[in-house]
């Protein structure tokens, strides 16, 4: 066999080979307050990791936010590292949110926003 073709042949090979750039996984992150007027009110979250594109994750995100009840959430953050939020838990005064690229953080912004209560484990993660 010709030299030069088997050349030919492993350059061709080696170039099948080579690694596929890799795409970024989104996610996004969602929250709400539905208030009442009487002073009661709702919150919501809602999060989603390892979207193909950035609008998958904003409509997965809002869609879980909705799933709590409430009616106005919005985008909060869409991400291709970390990302995790968190709400106050029941009878805390006021209702708040928290988000943040880690666990704690999003569970520290949450608690800086409440006067009395505590706040729920984060949930999200990373890409």
């Amino acid at each position: 066999m010709d030299k030069r073709l088997v050349l030919g042949l492993g350059l061709a090979l080696a170039g099948l080979a080579m690694p596929v750039e890799a795409r970024a996984a989104w996610g996004a992150i969602a929250a709400g307050i539905d208030e009442y007027g009487n002073g009661a009110a709702r919150v919501s979250v809602g999060s989603a990791i390892g979207h193909a594109t950035e609008e998958s994750a904003r409509r997965a995100a809002l869609a879980k936010c909705r799933e709590g009840g409430v009616k106005n959430c919005r985008i909060q953050s869409t991400f291709t590292g970390c990302g995790y939020v968190t709400v106050s838990r029941q009878g805390s005064r006021p209702v708040a949110w928290g988000m943040g690229p880690t666990s704690q953080s999003a569970y520290d912004n949450c608690y800086s926003r409440i006067r009395e209560g505590n706040c729920e484990k984060p949930i999200g993660g990373c890409n």
